[in-house]
This record gives structure tokens, sequence and C-alpha cells, in this order.
């Protein structure tokens, strides 16, 4: 018989705490009253069990895969990638890297972790997995929750989630992000192609 192999995974979340709003990591515990946890082993303190609710919205799992900076890659972080690298075969004599930003989400049809470019509102995805074969592709640049102005082309202000029913027997439902697009003249921060209150050119066209 051939060796058995054994794959691993590092099954971990972080969320926002609910008393400061700072970030916590650890595994989840949900309750019956619909309160929500996680748990993490102190640091300081490795026998002592920290308890901490959360705000459900912001919970994230961790992807398994990190960035060129080797920082872990969560759910709804905001990527900084390249379909091409340095060195690439397939990049002409004095072609440029084209980069794109998008966020991280877990595409349940396509059974992986997937990333929603600014340009794509309806978040038909592009696999992480394959920018992430050479890591020098991705880097994280923020989250949707922290820096949702990031997403240029749309308005932080409007970014949220939706549930998305199975389409298929087996396949569970799900939530992925929603980004709305500038409502430009409608908004009060909106002047001259440029939203005033994030800084943006909310005119600019995706890579």
């Amino acid at each position: 018989m051939g060796e058995r192999v054994i794959m691993s995974r590092e099954i971990l979340f972080k969320a926002k705490r609910k008393d400061n709003g700072e970030w916590v990591e650890g595994y989840v515990v949900a309750y019956p009253s619909g309160k929500v946890e996680i748990h993490k082993i102190s640091k300081e303190l490795p026998d002592i069990l920290l308890k901490c609710e959360i705000a459900p919205s912001t919970l994230c799992q961790y992807t398994g895969l990190t960035d060129k900076n080797d920082k872990k890659i969560w759910e709804n972080d905001i990527l900084r990638y390249s379909y091409d690298y340095d060195g690439s075969p397939f990049l002409k004599d004095g072609e440029e890297i084209k980069y794109r930003v998008g966020a991280v989400f877990w595409s349940e049809w396509r059974g992986s972790w997937a990333v929603c470019g600014r340009g794509n509102k309806k978040c038909t995805n592009n696999d992480v997995f394959k920018y992430n074969r050479n890591p020098n592709r991705t880097e994280v640049i923020g989250n949707i929750f922290d820096n949702p102005e990031l997403m240029i082309l749309f308005c932080p202000d409007l970014t949220g989630k939706e549930e998305v029913k199975a389409m298929f027997i087996g396949n569970g439902d799900f939530v992925r992000p929603v980004l709305h697009p500038c409502i430009k003249e409608k908004c009060i921060a909106y002047k001259d192609g440029k939203c005033m209150k994030y800084d943006n050119e909310v005119e600019v066209k995706d890579e």
C-alpha cells in the first residue's frame, strides 16, 4: 500500500468584539440565546480560556492562505492581486503587471475561496487559490469593515451582505458581500466625479 497522506488545515475565525470593536481570533461558540462568542487561549496565562462576545455580522473565517507578506488571508479581506507576476512568461517585454482589488468570500458553487473584483457587481468570482499559487500575486490591503473605501467603485456606506439560498439539495445556504455603486448626484458627498467623504475618484474604471 502507498504512503498515507494526512491533510491538515488550520480552522480559525476572527470577529469584532461587541464591547470595544477590536478584532479577536479564535474558535466560534454559538448559544441558543443567539449570543456568539470567540474563545481563545490567553497568551499571558496559557491555562486561561478567554471568552469574547462578538458582533456576528463581522465573523470571518481564515482561508488557510497567506499573502506575499506572510499575512493571513481572511474572509472579507480586501486583496490587491494580479494575474501575472515578476518573471511571468506571459508578460510581454516592457509590459507592466496589472493589479486588481477585490473582497474575499466563500463561493458555494465553486467550493472554494474567491475574490470579488471591484468592477464585478454580482461577485461572479475568481478563485483565490489561482492567484495564491504564486504568493507574490496577492497582498492583503485591508478588509470591508475597516477599509471599505478601498473598494473604489463602490460606496463604503452601502456595503452589505445578502443570504443566498442553495440551488441544489445538499448545498447549504450562504452569505456573500453585496457592493453597491456610488449613487453620484443623489449623494451630497458627490462632486465632479469624486466622493468628497472618502476622497475617491468614483469614475475610475477597473484595470
